[in-house]
């Protein structure tokens, strides 16, 4: 059984005046279901408490879905949302929207090959919009960024787009305005593993940074 955890630490460093550098937890808080449970993103909201994205199963062996909770800063879940379909789905990512609610970045098994998946929430949790993006192979998002305008980016991974014989994996970026709808879409032929990420930043022209791995 794997648990999705969240551990808080107040300030960091050693007050005791031993030197030790070990620091134990203010709260544990475990969260999710009867299966295997990932934390994959955590976010501190504007009133001080702490949103929680990744994946969850109700028992063990079954799909997993999008699992989004929020807990206080004292360690307690105020509420918890599902999301997804009849096959695998799983939140990677998340910011806050502009105005109100927050944005979740994912992959979603239940419309075919995987897809990316995004969702709006409220401040409750509850979906706004959900959207999916992606080609007619596995696609995935493992990051995005907010933009001042209120569009996002987001950036992740493809096997849709790969030409290179070498197989592997794509990558991309795609930006979409406020209301999910896709803006943009660039591929970069940089191939990687399937559990190489990327990563966002944006940047002060209204662009945004755009960060991969490569090998030597």
């Amino acid at each position: 059984l794997i648990t999705a955890a969240v551990l808080f630490l107040g300030a960091c460093g050693d007050d005791s005046g031993t030197g030790s550098d070990e620091q134990s937890p203010t709260w544990v808080l475990i969260l999710g279901g009867d299966g295997s449970d990932r934390a994959r993103a955590v976010l501190t909201t504007s009133d001080g408490s702490y949103l929680v994205a990744g994946s969850s199963q109700d028992t063990a062996g079954a799909d997993a879905d999008v699992y989004l909770a929020q807990v206080d800063r004292r360690g307690r879940r105020v509420w918890e949302r599902t999301f997804g379909g009849a096959r695998d789905d799983e939140a990677y990512a998340l910011t806050s929207a502009l105005g109100a609610g927050y944005l979740v970045a994912g992959s979603t098994n239940s419309n075919g090959p995987s897809d990316a998946y995004l969702i709006r929430i409220d401040g409750v949790g509850d979906a706004i919009w959900e959207r999916t993006a992606g080609g007619e192979d596995a696609d995935w998002a493992t990051d995005l960024a907010l933009a001042p305008d209120g569009s996002f980016f987001i950036c992740g991974q493809s096997n849709s787009l790969v030409a290179s014989p070498a197989g592997g994996y794509d990558l991309f970026v795609a930006r979409f305005d406020a209301l999910g709808n896709e803006t943009w879409f660039r591929k970069f032929n940089a191939i990687v593993g399937e559990g190489d990420a990327c990563a966002l930043a944006p940047a002060s022209d209204s662009g945004v940074v755009f960060a991969y791995p490569v090998e030597d």
